[in-house]
């Protein structure tokens, strides 16, 4: 799954029951004016669901303001208030039957250790990205440029 989609932002989580013009049209009138930062990411955490995610520290507040403007209008249903918006990069999952798979976490975990894992670069669009059940590889349906 890794290869599925290249390394990205999440700044909405999946959903299917919108029509594809009217999703470009929400992300077009959310970003008007949005112009592109600087980010940095540098440190990992592991989620509550046994991610292991690189974390953006620089650029974090402009993030989850795209976040919270993609989620009004259109897309204000889909929300999840229960679960706090965390701008990363993830390395990779941990969990089996939903439980931490201790061994492999831990075996990471010591390879990140022996690198200065961080990344600085700009934030200079956001993409629509589709998939159904038969794909090997996402599609990026649409990029728009900050």
């Amino acid at each position: 799954m890794f290869d599925f989609v290249a390394p990205h932002i999440t700044l909405v989580h999946p959903f299917s029951h919108i029509v594809e013009g009217e999703i470009i049209l929400h992300i077009e009138n959310a970003l008007k004016g949005k112009k592109r930062f600087s980010i940095k990411l540098q440190g990992i955490e592991k989620s509550f669901d046994n991610y292991l995610f690189l974390l953006v520290k620089e650029g974090k507040e402009d993030i989850v303001s795209l976040h919270d403007l993609l989620y009004t209008d259109l897309l204000s249903s889909l929300l999840n208030e229960d679960i706090s918006y965390v701008p990363h990069i993830t390395l990779g999952q941990f969990d089996k039957d939903g439980k931490l798979e201790n061994e492999k976490y831990e075996k990471a975990m010591k390879e990140v250790d022996k690198v200065d894992l961080g990344y600085a670069c700009e934030f200079d669009n956001v993409c629509l990205i589709k998939s159904n059940e038969t794909d090997t590889h996402a599609k990026i349906v649409r990029k728009f440029s900050l």
